[in-house]
């Protein structure tokens, strides 16, 4: 699966360095949802299992 173009949009215009890897796919308990929230400070990422 590809990262997310709102990721990636969001990580560039934050100048945050970051590169993606192709791997083999892996199994729900293996993986984790993260999920971006914001406050009156900014944006947090959250991770979450994704099971």
């Amino acid at each position: 699966m590809a990262m997310a173009s709102t990721l990636a949009r969001c990580l560039h215009n934050r100048q945050s360095r970051f590169d993606t890897v192709d791997r083999p796919c892996s199994t729900g308990d293996r993986l984790a949802k993260t999920v971006l929230l914001e406050d009156q400070r900014g944006y947090v990422a959250a991770v979450i299992p994704s099971t």
